[in-house]
């Protein structure tokens, strides 16, 4: 949700000190036969959060979901809202309904 999966972590430099973004940038390391993933960020979200949320998921091979009305906070504060898309989306990946999505 709302992660940093890339060459965008170099915006962050106090979070991801240059000796580790390498290692931090979690994409690389994404292959088309990896489990199954739901990746998500929030259409308020930095830039670099949303290109990275969907290239990763293109590379994994995963489903995603650009959740409205929300930002890097707001997409985790609101999860649990009656009626929320996120929230359910959520609620059928881990119950294992992930083609309903």
């Amino acid at each position: 949700m709302s992660g940093v999966y890339g060459p965008g972590i170099a915006a962050f430099p106090d979070v991801f000190p240059k000796e580790t973004r390498e290692e931090a940038e979690s994409a690389r390391f994404a292959r088309k036969n990896a489990p199954p993933f739901l990746v998500t960020w929030g259409d308020g979200d930095p830039v670099n959060i949303r290109i990275g949320g969907r290239a990763l998921s293109i590379s994994l091979g995963a489903k995603s979901l650009e959740a409205k009305g929300r930002g890097h906070v707001t997409i985790v504060t609101k999860i649990g809202s009656e009626g929320d898309e996120l929230t359910e989306a959520v609620a059928r990946f881990v119950g294992g309904r992930q083609r309903e999505l």
